[in-house]
């Protein structure tokens, strides 16, 4: 004898599970070239950066580039402003910022925001670290890509 009451129980768990599980999924078009964000590379030209889409409609594009190529300044100077790029739609977000020595890691770290497409790190105090050196000026949006810039600070 066929036990319906465990088949239609069955049949509708799994029609359940199936029906839960094809919510998740993302049907979103595929983005166009121009809803790609560009970054500012260190010789001046943009170049395409790959967007990701998700399932939620929120921002991605969190890229950041510096306007510089390479930083050098005397021994002497106290402080350092670095300038760089941030995507328009971040305007008002928070991005991370360190200076690292390749050997002893970060040096000091703080805070900056994006402003209208741009950011600016400001260092103090560069009298209290050792010259002759490269340093990194690294900054982050989120968990997006870093925008990095080589600091060298000369004793000369």
């Amino acid at each position: 004898m066929i036990n319906y009451r465990k088949w239609f129980g069955l049949g509708s768990s799994i029609f359940l599970l199936l029906i839960v599980a094809t919510q998740f999924q993302n049907c979103a078009p595929a983005p166009s070239a121009s809803e790609f964000g560009t970054q500012i590379n260190g010789n001046g030209f943009g170049s395409i950066d790959g967007a990701v889409d998700t399932i939620d409609d929120a921002t991605t594009t969190t890229a950041l580039a510096f306007n510089e190529k390479s930083i050098e300044v005397l021994g002497d100077a106290s402080d350092l402003e670095a300038h760089g790029t941030c995507f328009e739609e971040q305007n008002g977000a928070t991005l991370r910022w360190d200076l690292i020595d390749p050997i002893d890691g970060i040096v000091k770290g703080g805070f900056a925001d994006c402003s209208f497409g741009n950011f600016t790190v400001a260092i103090s105090d560069l009298q209290d670290i050792a010259c002759n050196q490269e340093y990194m000026i690294q900054a982050r949006l989120g968990l997006g890509k870093a925008g990095q810039v080589p600091l060298f600070i000369s004793c000369d």
